[in-house]
């Protein structure tokens, strides 16, 4: 293994996950993927749980109703649960 080949390795690499980036995206609607579900698990559960603290509500992510009903106003009716695993210093970044 070379430098050289690292370096073209690499490229072809990071040319490839950005063609990947870019396509996802582009063919998105919004928050929604080409097949209609959120932009990742992850995504929707944190976007979710992250507009509720904005709201001032961030001890809500913990119920899960509240949450379900958040990521269905964001991402659609039909969007299924992602739940919400995280720790409760999440609540820190609620604004006072």
């Amino acid at each position: 293994m070379t430098a050289a080949r690292l370096r073209t390795y690499s490229l072809i690499l990071l040319i490839a996950y950005a063609l990947a980036i870019i396509s996802w995206i582009v063919l998105s609607r919004g928050l929604l993927d080409i097949n209609g579900k959120p932009l990742g698990t992850d995504f929707a559960s944190f976007y979710a749980a992250g507009s509720l603290a904005l709201d001032d509500r961030a001890v809500s992510v913990y119920d899960m109703t509240i949450h379900y009903a958040r990521e269905r106003q964001l991402f659609g009716t039909h969007a299924p649960y992602y739940a919400w695993f995280y720790p409760p210093f999440f609540c820190l970044s609620q604004r006072r």
